[in-house]
């Protein structure tokens, strides 16, 4: 396969562009607009995440002398994170302008196939290349200047068409998987809400008792100091927060600490215990999930705490799922302590005050059933799912080192 190295900015072509994005501050915005400011949220790793929901004027967008969007634009985020990921606008029902850290590229379809550079910007190779040319230290960018030198080893039309359609395709296998993966947790609220309706209004007006008299415990661990990075002979694991704050529990999300630097008791968390995220930011607080996979070498910090519930009463299934229902979560926030922006931190006997529905016992086991079955089938799709990532991966490689 015969290739040219070319730098960026020679792919732009007659009516093409690669420019930034505009300035445009709060001040010139307008929610009632009729142009849509795109953002950095927006701009995901070969995926549009339509995510962002702010808008200025038409009027706005003239005397700011607004770069519209097209269908078919290359947008490439200069923030993190990563630097330089890249997706391509496909169109929406509103005109699009972007910000200034995202920069719009319009290539010369006769030169370069769009998805062929899509992926060829978001392939390690050239993301190597994007590292090198950052500046800051606290807010990491690339100028559109340093990007526009960055090289690409530009193969024939006909061959970028054919790498591109491998490419989408495995891409395409692997989002679809992904999709399965998060189908599954919705399907799990669905089931939840179906046979015990709003945990906050209760419609079906289950008897309500305080959260202290359906726990037998709720005890936080020691926050040891250790090293971030997996234990080996002779450590342990202290988790850190993270291994909770995702909804489900990551016992890899911890630090080493030496054996015999353990001066106090341990909180090891087991299979069917309830983690909770008692301090943190104001989106993180009061994250709870469950043990799916037990491992006796790690253990919990002060932030986290393990509930164990009174199986006669209510099982720890169904008071995750209670946890996780937003209104229900935005209670237990609305009681945390704490300034704006800092820590916030949630008491525990201000939780232990929360009432909580408490449905028949042979209902949260058929819902106890259900979430495990759905585990297993989470468990399998991820499987594939990292198998899927991998070859897509091993394919990219492959793709931007001439061998495919």
């Amino acid at each position: 396969m015969n290739a040219t190295t070319v730098q960026l900015a020679e792919l732009v072509g007659p009516g093409g562009i690669f420019t930034d994005g505009d300035w445009v501050e709060s001040k010139d915005q307008d929610p009632n607009g009729a142009v849509r400011l795109l953002q950095l949220a927006d701009v995901g790793i070969g995926a549009f995440l339509d995510k962002s929901a702010r808008f200025l004027t038409s009027q706005k967008a003239a005397a700011l002398r607004c770069t519209y969007l097209q269908p078919g634009d290359l947008m490439i985020a200069r923030m993190p994170d990563p630097i330089g990921r890249s997706c391509i606008f496909p169109g929406a029902e509103q005109p699009c302008v972007t910000v200034v850290d995202v920069c719009i590229l319009r290539p010369d379809k006769r030169r370069a196939d769009p998805r062929w550079l899509l992926h060829a910007l978001n392939s390690p190779q050239f993301r190597f290349q994007v590292e090198r040319f950052t500046t800051g230290t606290t807010r990491k960018r690339i100028s559109r200047k340093n990007l526009s030198s960055l090289s690409l080893q530009l193969p024939p039309l006909d061959d970028q068409r054919r790498i591109a359609a491998i490419l989408d395709k495995a891409d395409g296998i692997r989002r679809k998987r992904r999709e399965a993966i998060a189908m599954t947790e919705e399907l799990l609220r669905s089931t939840f809400l179906e046979m015990f309706g709003d945990p906050v209004t209760n419609p079906k007006a289950f008897d309500v008792q305080r959260l202290s008299g359906l726990v037998t415990e709720v005890k936080s661990g020691w926050s040891a100091k250790g090293e971030d990075r997996p234990y080996g002979d002779g450590e342990l694991g202290v988790l850190k927060v993270s291994a909770v704050t995702s909804g489900s529990y990551k016992p890899e999300e911890h630090k080493a600490v030496a054996e015999a630097a353990i001066t106090k008791e341990l909180v090891v968390p087991a299979h069917g215990d309830l983690l909770f995220s008692r301090a943190n930011t104001k989106d993180l607080v009061a994250a709870t999930c469950i043990v799916e996979r037990a491992d006796q070498r790690v253990f919990l910090p002060d932030k986290l705490w393990r509930i164990t519930t009174k199986r006669s009463c209510v099982l720890p299934e169904y008071l995750l799922y209670v946890f996780k229902h937003e209104r229900f979560r935005n209670g237990l926030r609305s009681k945390a302590t704490g300034t704006s922006g800092s820590m916030l931190n949630i008491s525990k006997a201000k939780v232990l005050e929360t009432g909580v529905p408490v449905p028949p016992l042979v209902q949260q086991e058929q819902f106890a059933s259900v979430f495990w079955k759905s585990l297993e089938v989470k468990r399998k799709l991820m499987e594939g799912a990292e198998s899927a990532d991998d070859l897509f991966h091993s394919l990219v490689q492959r793709a931007f080192a001439g061998e495919l």
